[in-house]
């Protein structure tokens, strides 16, 4: 009986490009621990934070065996940074945008609010605007008034002016029940 038939989650696994490839210089540490192998030219061409993080050298070490030393860490002698906001399956679809493959059709608003934050905080405006664009289809197959709060308040949250908009014209059509949404939490105040 398989995972999947028995209700339970179906464990991820990386899958090509990122599943140790030999034109890898980076591993991304997914938040769950599922390693993700990438290069780092591609990282730093599509975000300003990652080129930073690459091009500007880590602090000299005094001697070899310090805490210092030792908090750099490496999986098949390659340094891994740990991508704590962002699940595995987030991370793929994050990196499938970015990357010169078939680009994922996600319509999870959750899935969607995860990628969002990622790419807020790494500054990749392919990966947001691709965010963008998952959102307003999703406006389009919106069933619920709480879906249509979702969506605005992903797309308001990261200025996402044309989808919020979208999306609270389509709240309209909805007579309130239950309004609350996960993206409130994501609010400040």
């Amino acid at each position: 009986m398989s995972a999947a038939s028995t209700g339970c989650p179906v464990p991820f696994t990386v899958e090509p490009p990122f599943d140790n490839n030999v034109h890898s210089d980076l591993v991304l540490r997914s938040s769950d621990g599922h390693d993700f192998y990438v290069s780092k030219a591609i990282l730093a061409f599509a975000s300003p934070v990652f080129h930073d993080m690459i091009v500007i050298p880590a602090p000299p070490h005094v001697e070899s065996g310090t805490k210092a030393s030792s908090d750099q860490r490496t999986v098949d002698g390659l340094p891994v940074i740990d991508m704590l906001e962002s699940k595995a399956e987030a991370l793929d679809v994050l990196l499938r945008v970015l990357y010169p493959v078939e680009t994922p059709r996600w319509t999870d608003i959750e899935m969607l609010s995860s990628i969002a934050r990622a790419a807020d905080k790494y500054d990749m405006k392919v990966v947001m605007d691709w965010v963008d664009e998952s959102l307003r289809r999703k406006v389009d197959d919106v069933q619920t008034l709480k879906e249509a709060i979702h969506i605005y308040l992903i797309a308001f949250t990261y200025g996402l002016k044309e989808t919020a908009r979208l999306a609270a014209l389509e709240s309209l059509k909805y007579t309130p029940s239950e309004i609350y949404s996960p993206a409130f939490d994501y609010l400040s105040a």
